[in-house]
């Protein structure tokens, strides 16, 4: 028995003072959000291209970047703390098999994912969507989460400013 308890506690201690032993669920998996700028007018497009990169060096599967599913989100939120909901809903999560897809070590995909008509105000339509949807001037923070095996992968947050098409604004921008 003491045999025993000596090389149980001999494991243990290994454990816990082994540098690469402790690999968590978040060493492995990475996402990304990148937006081209921080200002734009009040009707512009705002692109957010969207990374989940494996950090592993084994082959991992990973759910694609589809917003409406409850495993991926993007929050918009304005400078009183106000988030935005996507428009279109959520949906739970379908686990489809072709929605999954294979990443290799150091791998990613991708999403450009255009929040104006997914998250702004105003009227949605498919033929002129950027017409008549918005946000009103004003200081936003973006930020995406994504979910896999029950946790929780986040982007860093990036503030992005909204302004009125003056001409003032426009020399902001060009």
């Amino acid at each position: 028995m003491k045999r025993f308890i000596s090389y149980f506690f001999i494991c243990c201690c290994s454990l816990l003072f082994s540098p690469n032993i402790a690999i968590t669920q978040q060493d492995k998996l990475e996402i990304k959000l990148d937006i081209s700028k921080n200002i734009f007018l009040k009707s512009e497009p705002i692109l957010a291209n969207i990374f989940v990169i494996n950090r592993t060096n084994e082959m991992i599967y990973v759910k694609r970047l589809i917003l409406v599913y409850d495993y991926f989100e993007i929050l918009v939120t304005d400078a009183t703390g106000k988030v935005f909901p996507c428009a279109y809903g959520r949906d739970m999560d379908p686990n489809v098999p072709h929605d999954t897809v294979s990443l290799g070590p150091n791998k990613s995909i991708s999403q450009i994912i255009d929040l104006l008509p997914m998250y702004a105000n105003g009227k949605r339509n498919l033929r002129n969507v950027h017409t008549r949807t918005y946000f009103e001037p004003g200081s936003y923070t973006v930020q995406a989460i994504y979910e896999i095996n029950h946790t929780r992968f986040y982007s860093t947050i990036i503030p992005i400013t909204i302004l009125e098409p003056t001409e003032l604004s426009l020399k902001h921008i060009i």
